[in-house]
């Protein structure tokens, strides 16, 4: 029985590293099926935008927390460009509601920009060697948690990461802070060849302070971040719309005793 084990030890490495293969293979190709999907724009009527929120979560997959399917990602990004239900409901309010407040935790859900960082997520889902071997990787509770507080009478925004690092697993918790700020935007139509003014228009953006890597035997010490901001988009039923320069993000609302960093 002794010169067995060793051989059945070898031959279930083996099994394991053609799983692992095979698994990244089978991402490889939904990676680049994602990646081939267009951002489609909102009046396009080939992809209906009037989906409901229900809907939208039922399209993320359960094992990689991504949406996998290019029909889905084309509903998606349909919807993620879709103007917010208030913005059109009455032209004679003097300006759109803020939708970004103190005291929210959100989910990071949906983005429309797709890379092969994407394959981090295959890899954790389906437990490949990979996600072991990586140098760094993101922990199934390490999906971006998007928190506001309220600091000297503004909005503040917490937007954090938890990734395990080798050697030894070590976890370290990415941090970015940044604020709120609220830009007035003016537009105007034409009317009978004259520019009439029309409802100014409140805009957040969300402007990036400091970034900081935390363990937990190291305090956080920040430093300075220069990132481009982003923009406060809408909120649906609970599911908050950013847009960066790379593309537009989707976070869903949680209630604070579910939240799973704690």
């Amino acid at each position: 029985m002794t010169p067995f084990l060793p051989l059945a030890a070898w031959a279930a490495v083996a099994i394991y590293g053609c799983y692992s293969a095979a698994i990244d293979v089978y991402a490889r190709g939904k990676i680049r099926a994602m990646m081939a999907t267009p951002l489609l724009e909102a009046n396009d009527d080939s992809v209906s935008a009037a989906v409901s929120i229900h809907d939208l979560r039922q399209m993320v997959s359960h094992r990689t927390h991504l949406v996998e399917k290019p029909s889905d990602r084309r509903v998606w990004n349909a919807w993620l460009q879709c103007p917010p239900p208030l913005a059109a409901a009455d032209e004679e309010e003097e300006c759109t509601p803020l939708v970004l407040s103190p005291g929210c935790q959100y989910r990071f859900v949906y983005r429309s920009n797709v890379d092969w960082e994407e394959r981090q997520a295959f890899f954790r889902g389906f437990w490949t060697a990979h996600y072991f071997l990586a140098k760094r990787a993101r922990t199934k509770k390490g999906i971006n948690m998007l928190q506001t507080v309220s600091k000297d009478g503004e909005t503040h925004v917490i937007l954090t990461s938890l990734f395990r690092y080798k050697p030894f697993f070590q976890l370290r918790t990415h941090t970015f802070w940044g604020r709120v700020v609220v830009h007035n935007n003016t537009t105007t139509t034409r009317s009978d060849n004259q520019h009439q003014p029309q409802q100014q228009q409140q805009e957040q953006w969300i402007e990036w302070i400091e970034y900081s890597i935390s363990t937990p035997r190291q305090q956080p010490k920040p430093t300075a971040l220069q990132l481009e901001p982003w923009k406060v988009v809408k909120q649906v039923d609970g599911m908050l719309v950013l847009q960066s320069s790379a593309g537009m993000m989707a976070f869903e609302q949680i209630a604070e005793e579910n939240n799973p960093q704690k």
